[in-house]
């Protein structure tokens, strides 16, 4: 079975690597099933950025961006800048693997070498961030990061995917934690574009 593989960019990974703090990593479980870009949670446009089913659309609300703002912006032609520039203000977007593992609502264990893979990439990121936020199924990478990163376990938080399948099945849960602006007020982040 031939899976489908989506790195980090190169030129996200050297902004990353070169970060010396991150105010929050959030990680998600794969890459987007159509039009990945390479980096988490973000589309190759802003028409597909900007879709109500684009899970990074309400990431990005929730972190306070204004993404029809940045859209407009022309410091921003492509959502990757938009991406680059949140990097370089300590917030990193990230998955459990880089690797498309399909749909599903349980983590295949024939497929943790895709884990093992990106916890390489991953793990020198998470241990530099406040926060890492583990949303939906990357809760599997938990484990791995308490086994390596013990003291970092308390800064851990696994929370409901941003897909809005889950806002319409449990809009509590989604709410608390995908409308606009909810993770900026949780993590007191101070983005400037």
């Amino acid at each position: 079975m031939s899976l489908s593989y989506h790195p980090l960019p190169s030129k996200y990974i050297s902004l990353l690597t070169s970060q010396k703090f991150f105010r929050v990593a959030v990680v998600g479980k794969d890459p987007f099933p159509t039009s990945p870009s390479g980096i988490p949670f973000c589309k190759p446009t802003w028409g597909e950025q900007l879709r109500d089913n684009c899970s990074g659309k309400h990431v990005l609300k929730s972190l306070g961006v204004e993404v029809e703002v940045a859209a407009d912006n022309p410091l921003y032609p492509t959502p990757e800048e938009l991406f680059l520039h949140l990097a370089s203000q300590g917030i990193a977007f990230l998955n459990a693997s880089y690797h498309f593992l399909g749909k599903g609502r349980a983590f295949p264990k024939y497929l943790y070498c895709c884990l093992l893979e990106a916890n390489a990439t991953n793990f020198p990121i998470v241990a530099k961030s406040e926060r890492t936020l583990l949303l939906g199924l990357a809760k599997v990478v938990a484990p791995f990061i308490e086994e390596k990163y013990p003291h970092l376990i308390n800064h851990i938080t696994t929370v409901i995917h941003p897909d809005t399948h889950n806002r319409a099945m449990r809009p509590t849960e989604w709410h608390a934690w995908w409308l606009p602006n909810a993770l900026k007020d949780e993590l007191q982040l101070q983005i400037n574009l």
